[in-house]
């Protein structure tokens, strides 16, 4: 690597790195901030948090380091450009991109190291936190509201040509209520079901 490209990139990296730790910290305070009552209201440890945000982690990073990449590639030639650096560049016989050649570079492996880490640790780190919430920042009283929340307005097509339409379904006690089965043969009703209640059996 000659002299000029490593000053480039060493000076993209460096704002690459301190750029992404900002929207890291921003981005779990933001977090923190709107979540603040129900973490009190848990009684979630420090602990827990620093668990629960480190697993977290990879996500962030995916999310925010197209945009730190694109500001510290801003930033740098910015700064180039403030200490006419880039008119030395150019008086002496060096092309467009020839200057912009450690930048596209450097985007093109983070957009890599990016996709692996997004294929690799952001499916893992998903099922950690939502491991953890669902351990420890979610009450037995929110559990017990989620499992008797019903689901509304259900169609389905079932056998024997068979239009399936329900109310509400709970999935918790597998009850259904307003329960509608329309039987076509030929674009023509042949049998219509209703019922009030009912429940759903695999059998």
């Amino acid at each position: 690597m000659r002299l000029l490209d490593r000053y480039i990139t060493t000076a993209i990296v460096k704002t690459f790195i301190s750029t992404v730790l900002v929207f890291c910290f921003m981005y779990i305070l933001i977090d923190i901030t709107s979540q603040l009552d129900e973490f009190i209201d848990r009684k979630v440890p420090i602990e827990v948090l620093l668990k629960y945000y480190l697993s977290f982690f990879p996500v962030i990073i995916v999310q925010t380091s197209s945009f730190a990449c694109l500001i510290a590639v801003l930033f740098t030639f910015s700064n180039l450009n403030t200490h006419n650096e880039i008119v030395a560049m150019r008086a002496s016989g060096l092309s467009f991109w020839r200057i912009t050649k450690p930048a596209i570079f450097f985007g093109l492996i983070i957009s890599f190291v990016m996709f692996w880490m997004n294929e690799r640790f952001v499916p893992e780190s998903n099922l950690a936190t939502k491991e953890i919430r669902n351990e420890h920042m979610i009450l037995e009283v929110d559990r017990l509201k989620k499992k008797k929340e019903k689901i509304h307005n259900l169609t389905f097509y079932g056998m024997k040509n068979r239009l399936y339409f329900v109310d509400s379904f709970i999935p918790s006690t597998t009850e259904l209520e307003g329960i509608t089965i329309i039987e076509y043969d030929n674009q023509s009703i042949k049998q219509k079901i209703v019922a009030l209640r009912g429940q759903h059996s695999d059998v």
